[in-house]
């Protein structure tokens, strides 16, 4: 699929990016030296500087909706089941299960839970619970002006080709595509955020399902298109 995405060149300010890396990377340091903060361990300090250098290296190719292929749609829903937004309402969920009302933007609100022995507080949301600054760091290169379902599925297929795993979830390697992202969903097997995470057999086990339905829908569209075709004089 790598002919399908657009081309573009990041219009970034450096200094802007720069600030935000020192910030980002200040925080990660906070982290690493009080754990207890947010009980977060070394391994998500270390993705956490994984998914930063993903988020400001200059992109040279963004996804487009043509991605949005059997393989990636099922990992998408298996995405939002392993972080409980999966059913009606996922794309309006805010983290702890607050809901926002209008998709004109993310909504930059900060909600706290106390999760696995200490309050977490985050301004995660939509069906796939992204940050504002990920979010941010995705739509200005993608065009996107919203954050629309349709926003939202295009925004986690950047994250998951930043992260150099789309070609290979595309090939169906669902297992080495979530070691892929899982610095970027914490409720992934082996995120290690200090937050539950999903059984590998269980999400493997999604997404299978999601799959052999997406291909059965595709058949029949194929098979849609053939009889229309036929019709034709």
């Amino acid at each position: 699929m790598e002919n399908s995405r657009r081309h573009v060149r990041s219009s970034s300010p450096l200094i802007a990016s720069a600030i935000r890396l020192l910030f980002t990377l200040g925080a990660i340091a906070a982290l690493s030296v009080y754990p207890e903060v947010r009980r977060i361990s070394m391994s998500a300090v270390r993705g956490t500087a994984v998914r930063v250098w993903h988020l400001l290296r200059p992109q040279d190719i963004v996804a487009t909706a043509a991605d949005l292929t059997p393989e990636v749609r099922a990992l998408l829903d298996t995405i939002a089941y392993a972080e409980g937004t999966a059913g009606e309402g996922g794309y309006q969920t805010i983290y702890s299960y607050r809901y926002f009302y209008s998709y004109a933007d993310h909504p930059r609100r900060i909600e706290c839970a106390w999760s696995s022995g200490g309050w977490l507080c985050s301004d995660a949301a939509g069906r796939y619970q992204m940050l504002s600054t990920t979010f941010d760091y995705v739509a200005e290169p993608l065009g996107l002006v919203d954050f629309s379902p349709e926003s939202q599925d295009l925004a986690a297929v950047e994250l998951i080709r930043r992260c150099g795993v789309l070609d290979a979830i595309q090939r169906g390697e669902f297992d080495r595509t979530l070691v892929g992202i899982r610095s970027e969903w914490a409720s992934l097997p082996g995120a290690g955020y200090g937050q539950p995470e999903r059984d590998l057999e269980e999400l493997r086990g999604v997404y299978d399902a999601r799959l052999a339905f997406y291909q059965r829908e595709l058949e029949l569209e194929r098979s849609a298109a053939v009889v229309e075709d036929g019709a034709q004089p």
